[in-house]
Protein backbone atom coordinates (compact mmCIF):
# COMPACT_ATOMS: atom_id res chain seq x y z
CA UNK A 1 0.00 0.00 0.00
CA UNK A 2 2.82 2.42 0.91
CA UNK A 3 4.62 1.69 -2.38
CA UNK A 4 1.41 2.42 -4.32
CA UNK A 5 0.97 5.78 -2.59
CA UNK A 6 4.63 6.64 -3.18
CA UNK A 7 4.31 5.90 -6.91
CA UNK A 8 1.11 7.98 -7.07
CA UNK A 9 2.69 11.00 -5.34
CA UNK A 10 5.88 10.73 -7.43
CA UNK A 11 3.77 10.71 -10.60
CA UNK A 12 1.72 13.69 -9.37
CA UNK A 13 4.84 15.75 -8.56
CA UNK A 14 6.29 14.84 -11.97
CA UNK A 15 3.13 16.07 -13.74
CA UNK A 16 3.10 19.37 -11.81
CA UNK A 17 6.79 20.04 -12.56
CA UNK A 18 6.27 19.18 -16.24
CA UNK A 19 3.19 21.42 -16.41
CA UNK A 20 5.04 24.35 -14.79
CA UNK A 21 7.91 23.89 -17.23
CA UNK A 22 5.52 24.00 -20.22
CA UNK A 23 3.72 27.06 -18.79
CA UNK A 24 7.04 28.89 -18.32
CA UNK A 25 8.07 28.10 -21.91
CA UNK A 26 4.67 29.36 -23.14
CA UNK A 27 5.11 32.62 -21.16
CA UNK A 28 8.55 33.21 -22.68
CA UNK A 29 7.42 32.51 -26.24
CA UNK A 30 4.01 34.24 -25.92
CA UNK A 31 4.10 36.73 -23.05
CA UNK A 32 0.73 37.67 -21.61
CA UNK A 33 -0.19 41.28 -21.00
CA UNK A 34 -0.33 41.62 -17.24
CA UNK A 35 -2.12 44.95 -17.04
CA UNK A 36 -4.90 46.19 -19.32
CA UNK A 37 -4.39 49.73 -20.59
CA UNK A 38 -7.16 52.04 -21.71
CA UNK A 39 -6.50 53.23 -25.25
CA UNK A 40 -8.32 56.38 -26.33
CA UNK A 41 -6.15 57.75 -29.12
CA UNK A 42 -4.19 56.67 -32.18
CA UNK A 43 -1.86 59.27 -33.74
CA UNK A 44 -0.53 58.62 -37.25
CA UNK A 45 2.56 60.53 -38.36
CA UNK A 46 3.03 60.45 -42.13
CA UNK A 47 6.29 61.99 -43.40
CA UNK A 48 7.12 62.14 -47.09
CA UNK A 49 10.02 59.75 -47.65
CA UNK A 50 11.64 62.10 -50.16
CA UNK A 51 11.06 65.16 -47.98
CA UNK A 52 10.91 64.02 -44.29
CA UNK A 53 10.36 67.50 -42.82
CA UNK A 54 6.94 67.48 -44.53
CA UNK A 55 5.06 65.51 -41.89
CA UNK A 56 1.30 65.25 -41.43
CA UNK A 57 -0.49 64.09 -38.28
CA UNK A 58 -3.86 62.35 -38.19
CA UNK A 59 -5.73 61.58 -34.96
CA UNK A 60 -8.38 59.02 -34.14
CA UNK A 61 -9.79 59.54 -30.63
CA UNK A 62 -12.62 58.12 -28.52
CA UNK A 63 -12.32 59.71 -25.07
CA UNK A 64 -14.01 56.89 -23.16
CA UNK A 65 -11.77 54.33 -24.89
CA UNK A 66 -11.84 52.69 -28.26
CA UNK A 67 -14.65 50.17 -28.27
CA UNK A 68 -16.71 52.41 -25.95
CA UNK A 69 -19.59 54.62 -27.05
CA UNK A 70 -18.58 57.34 -29.46
CA UNK A 71 -20.05 60.39 -27.70
CA UNK A 72 -16.72 62.23 -27.76
CA UNK A 73 -15.22 61.11 -31.04
CA UNK A 74 -12.62 62.50 -33.45
CA UNK A 75 -11.37 60.99 -36.71
CA UNK A 76 -9.25 63.26 -38.89
CA UNK A 77 -9.37 62.90 -42.65
CA UNK A 78 -6.12 61.53 -44.08
CA UNK A 79 -5.21 64.09 -46.75
CA UNK A 80 -2.04 63.16 -48.63
CA UNK A 81 -0.43 63.57 -52.03
CA UNK A 82 -1.32 61.02 -54.65
CA UNK A 83 1.42 58.69 -55.96
CA UNK A 84 3.77 59.46 -53.05
CA UNK A 85 5.67 57.34 -50.52
CA UNK A 86 5.32 58.13 -46.80
CA UNK A 87 7.11 56.88 -43.68
CA UNK A 88 4.48 56.03 -41.07
CA UNK A 89 4.88 56.07 -37.29
CA UNK A 90 1.98 55.21 -34.96
CA UNK A 91 1.61 56.44 -31.36
CA UNK A 92 -0.99 55.01 -28.97
CA UNK A 93 -2.25 57.15 -26.08
CA UNK A 94 -4.55 57.14 -23.07
CA UNK A 95 -6.05 60.62 -22.75
CA UNK A 96 -8.97 59.64 -20.54
CA UNK A 97 -7.80 61.34 -17.35
CA UNK A 98 -5.29 64.15 -16.83
CA UNK A 99 -2.23 64.45 -19.03
CA UNK A 100 -1.94 62.06 -21.96
CA UNK A 101 -0.20 58.79 -21.16
CA UNK A 102 1.86 57.33 -24.01
CA UNK A 103 1.02 53.61 -24.07
CA UNK A 104 3.26 53.01 -27.11
CA UNK A 105 6.34 51.84 -25.14
CA UNK A 106 4.28 49.12 -23.44
CA UNK A 107 2.95 47.90 -26.78
CA UNK A 108 6.48 47.92 -28.22
CA UNK A 109 7.67 45.87 -25.23
CA UNK A 110 4.86 43.39 -25.99
CA UNK A 111 5.38 43.49 -29.77
CA UNK A 112 5.63 39.69 -29.98
CA UNK A 113 1.91 39.51 -29.13
CA UNK A 114 0.75 42.59 -31.08
CA UNK A 115 0.32 43.49 -34.74
CA UNK A 116 -0.71 46.73 -36.44
CA UNK A 117 -2.90 45.70 -39.38
CA UNK A 118 -3.73 48.10 -42.23
CA UNK A 119 -6.66 47.74 -44.60
CA UNK A 120 -7.23 50.15 -47.49
CA UNK A 121 -10.53 50.40 -49.33
CA UNK A 122 -10.17 50.40 -52.27
CA UNK A 123 -7.18 48.05 -52.13
CA UNK A 124 -5.66 49.51 -55.31
CA UNK A 125 -6.16 52.41 -57.70
CA UNK A 126 -7.48 55.88 -56.96
CA UNK A 127 -7.89 56.66 -53.26
CA UNK A 128 -5.94 53.59 -52.15
CA UNK A 129 -2.93 53.25 -49.86
CA UNK A 130 -0.57 50.26 -50.11
CA UNK A 131 1.48 49.38 -47.02
CA UNK A 132 4.93 47.75 -46.85
CA UNK A 133 8.25 47.60 -44.96
CA UNK A 134 6.84 46.83 -41.51
CA UNK A 135 9.09 46.92 -38.48
CA UNK A 136 9.29 43.52 -36.80
CA UNK A 137 9.02 41.80 -33.43
CA UNK A 138 11.79 39.85 -31.70
CA UNK A 139 11.15 36.82 -33.94
CA UNK A 140 11.38 38.73 -37.23
CA UNK A 141 7.59 38.66 -37.67
CA UNK A 142 5.69 41.82 -38.71
CA UNK A 143 4.79 44.29 -35.95
CA UNK A 144 3.83 47.28 -38.12
CA UNK A 145 4.00 50.25 -35.75
CA UNK A 146 6.23 51.82 -38.39
CA UNK A 147 5.89 51.10 -42.09
CA UNK A 148 5.67 52.76 -45.51
CA UNK A 149 2.53 53.91 -47.26
CA UNK A 150 2.43 54.30 -51.03
CA UNK A 151 -0.56 56.34 -52.09
CA UNK A 152 -2.49 55.55 -55.26
CA UNK A 153 -3.80 58.06 -57.77
CA UNK A 154 -6.05 60.96 -56.75
CA UNK A 155 -9.35 59.92 -55.22
CA UNK A 156 -11.08 59.01 -51.96
CA UNK A 157 -11.24 55.89 -49.84
CA UNK A 158 -10.77 54.67 -46.28
CA UNK A 159 -7.88 53.32 -44.23
CA UNK A 160 -8.55 51.07 -41.24
CA UNK A 161 -5.73 50.65 -38.71
CA UNK A 162 -6.23 47.85 -36.24
CA UNK A 163 -4.05 46.93 -33.27
CA UNK A 164 -4.42 43.17 -32.88
CA UNK A 165 -3.59 41.40 -29.63
CA UNK A 166 -2.52 37.75 -29.72
CA UNK A 167 -2.41 37.23 -33.50
CA UNK A 168 -2.05 33.55 -34.43
CA UNK A 169 -0.52 34.17 -37.87
CA UNK A 170 1.23 37.53 -38.36
CA UNK A 171 2.24 36.57 -41.90
CA UNK A 172 -1.36 36.16 -43.10
CA UNK A 173 -2.74 38.84 -45.42
CA UNK A 174 -6.42 38.36 -44.49
CA UNK A 175 -7.71 39.60 -41.13
CA UNK A 176 -9.67 36.42 -40.39
CA UNK A 177 -6.55 34.28 -40.86
CA UNK A 178 -4.48 36.49 -38.54
CA UNK A 179 -7.02 35.87 -35.73
CA UNK A 180 -6.45 37.43 -32.27
CA UNK A 181 -8.53 40.12 -30.57
CA UNK A 182 -8.83 43.81 -31.40
CA UNK A 183 -7.31 46.35 -28.99
CA UNK A 184 -8.00 49.32 -31.30
CA UNK A 185 -9.79 49.76 -34.62
CA UNK A 186 -9.52 53.21 -36.19
CA UNK A 187 -11.20 54.09 -39.49
CA UNK A 188 -9.94 57.15 -41.36
CA UNK A 189 -11.47 58.71 -44.46
CA UNK A 190 -8.78 59.19 -47.11
CA UNK A 191 -8.43 61.95 -49.68
CA UNK A 192 -5.52 61.80 -52.10
CA UNK A 193 -4.82 64.92 -54.19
Amino acid sequence: MKIGKMIFYTGLVSMVVSSCSRNRKQQIENPVVQEWELITTLVVRAAETANPQRAHYFVYKVLNGTGGNHNEFQADKVKLKASTEYDIDIRVLDESDGPAKDVTPEIVTERNVHLFYYSSLPAAGSGSIATSHYDTDEHGQPFGRTCKWNTGSAGTGTMVIELIHGPRNKMATERAKIAGSTDVEATFDVELQ
